[in-house]
């Protein structure tokens, strides 16, 4: 801590202290010291008891949110961090990183609670400054939790995706009266693309796939990249026959497709394997996906490069 002390003058600058006079901050500065943080520097850590307000004068923090972290919310000179351990008076639930040198002023949590007594234009300050933070907050978990439904690599949705939302497109059908179908499909000899021709390449074939599926299903069904080298089809108000169709435009327009490599070059084109399965009364999301399955193994075994249903 700093034997730097601050006047009122200088804090009517900050967000949270805007629109009080300085002198009726004069006694705030004079009780409140002053700290700096080396860059990376943690100043709160999850599940530390906190009583002290935090008010970034230079620098920036970094509040690092969930258990791993993935989640980051920069914090700007002038506003603040702790105060949900004060106002709430329970431990701190993320950590809080010095990104870069900075200086904070630390307000004990009894100083804060006389400030807002005292100040009603301080008290507001707050109040806008943690609405937006939460905004804030909420609009990149908002991201992240789309993210972790994204599979990065074909822009399709992910495994994970698909086991929440598959069973939610079976009761709404099952409501409806109408059927659904499943369609599963694998690359042929991916193993033997990827080590052929490199992975950048086995990457452009499945980005290829992808955007072939993509471009050919309507915006109520689900794809899906369901591990490695297969992909997930969900068809809605579909029938075994048509999906059969489809299944077999599908599988054509892949055979007939080149990808492109990370210079625009052609590339080898690849197959792919196809087993299709309607629901039927009594089956679950599980048992849909077993009989697509069972039905895509079948046409591997029968010589790969065809479409098979179930049963």
């Amino acid at each position: 801590m700093t034997t730097f002390k601050l006047r009122g003058a200088q804090l009517v600058e900050l967000a949270l202290f805007r629109g009080e006079s300085p002198e009726a901050l004069d006694w705030l500065a004079e009780c409140c010291g002053i700290r700096q943080l080396a860059a990376e520097e943690v100043l709160l850590r999850p599940g530390q008891e906190n009583d002290t307000l935090y008010v970034i004068l230079e620098g920036h923090l970094r509040v690092q949110i969930g258990p791993n972290a993935v989640l980051n919310t920069m914090l700007e000179p002038g506003t603040c961090v702790g105060e949900m351990s004060i106002l709430e008076k329970r431990r701190v639930a993320d950590t809080v990183v010095a990104d870069g040198t900075t200086r904070v002023m630390e307000i004990s949590s009894a100083h804060l609670w006389r400030l807002i007594a005292l100040s009603h234009a301080v008290a507001c300050n707050l109040l806008v400054l943690l609405s937006s933070r939460l905004r804030q907050d909420n609009q990149a978990l908002a991201f992240y939790e789309l993210r972790a439904r994204l599979d990065v690599l074909t822009g399709l949705h992910n495994r994970r995706w698909l086991d929440e939302m598959l069973p939610r497109l079976i009761e709404r059908c099952r409501r409806s009266g109408s059927e659904v179908s499943l369609l599963m499909l694998d690359i042929d000899r991916f193993k033997r693309y990827n080590d052929d021709l490199g992975h950048m390449a086995g990457d452009a074939a499945l980005r290829s796939v992808a955007r072939v599926l993509s471009d050919h299903i309507r915006p109520l069904d689900m794809a899906a990249r369901f591990g490695g080298e297969e992909f997930v089809l969900a068809i809605s108000e579909t029938g075994r026959a048509h999906a059969m169709e489809l299944a077999e435009r599908l599988r054509c327009t892949i055979g007939e497709t080149r990808p492109r490599g990370i210079k625009g070059e052609m590339l080898p084109g690849v197959t792919v394997s196809m087993g299709v399965a309607t629901l039927v009364p009594g089956q679950e999301a599980h048992d849909l996906l077993h009989a697509a399955d069972m039905a895509l193994y079948r046409a591997k075994q029968m010589g790969r490069d065809r479409v098979c249903c179930f049963p």
